[in-house]
């Protein structure tokens, strides 16, 4: 049987270098995405492709601060899931959201647990917190 993707055409024109296409394989298979995603996403992407605004970052209305150090902030990014993960993981299993799960979060990742507690306590972190909190997590 072939895939959805595959019959749409959209793994073969993103393997033939067209990078809109992945973007409108969103659009198409983001009828199993939630309501919110899917029009949100939905919304951005048509500003974008009717040329209503420059760029799609503003489209979706992300803006990066200047002067920002991007290693630094890379870094940040990469761990930020992981931490929030594991601790709410951890949460779950018993272990209570004080300094010592992040401590061992940290030691695990390679980090201090205070650096893991300050990127998982960053207002970045705050929409992934949520999400994963309403999350229900098993083995």
């Amino acid at each position: 049987m072939q895939s959805v993707e595959s019959w749409c055409g959209f793994t073969s024109a993103i393997d033939d270098g067209d990078r809109k296409a992945l973007l409108d394989a969103i659009v198409v298979l983001g009828v199993f995405l939630p309501v919110w995603v899917r029009e949100g996403f939905f919304e951005a992407w048509e500003k974008y492709r009717q040329y209503k605004v420059k760029t799609f970052d503003e489209a979706i209305g992300v803006k990066r601060v200047k002067g920002q150090h991007l290693e630094a902030a890379r870094t940040r990014e990469v761990l930020r899931p992981q931490i929030i993960f594991e601790v709410y993981y951890l949460h779950a299993k018993g272990a209570p959201l004080d300094q010592g799960t992040f401590e061992k979060v940290g030691r695990d990742l390679g980090i201090s647990g205070g650096e893991a507690s300050r990127i998982f306590s960053e207002p970045e972190s705050d929409d992934l917190r949520e999400i994963v909190r309403n999350l229900r997590i098993s083995d």
